[in-house]
C-alpha cells in the first residue's frame, strides 16, 4: 500500500480487492446440509486455520483501514485507473 500511494494510486483500492476476495470466498465456501457434513466441514475449517499462509480476506480489509486511517490517507478515495503495461506470453513480451 505504501508504494501504491507513493505512485498515486488511491489506498481504498487495495481495500477494494481485499472486498471483492471476502466476496468471493464467501460463495465458494461449502454449506453443510446435514449435521455429518456440518462436524466434517469444522474439522477442515480447523485444519485449513491451521494450515493458512495467508490472513483471510476480512484480516486483510481491517489492516488495509487500520493503516489507512494511521497513515492519514482518509482523503485519497480518487482511484486512479491501473493501467497494464506489458505482459509476458510463453517468456516473450506483448505490449
Amino acid at each position: 500500500m505504501y508504494l501504491a500511494v507513493r505512485s498515486g494510486y488511491s489506498p481504498y483500492g487495495a481495500v477494494d480487492t481485499f472486498e471483492r476476495f471476502a466476496k468471493l470466498h464467501a460463495e465458494f465456501v461449502i454449506r453443510a446440509q446435514s449435521p455429518e457434513q456440518e462436524v466434517s466441514e469444522l474439522a477442515i475449517q480447523s485444519l485449513t486455520g491451521y494450515f493458512r499462509s495467508h490472513p483471510l480476506p476480512s484480516e486483510r480489509i481491517a489492516q488495509a483501514k487500520s493503516i489507512i486511517a494511521e497513515q492519514h490517507w482518509e482523503d485519497r478515495k480518487m482511484q486512479k485507473p491501473f493501467r497494464v503495461e506489458y505482459e509476458v506470453h510463453n517468456g516473450e513480451y506483448v505490449k
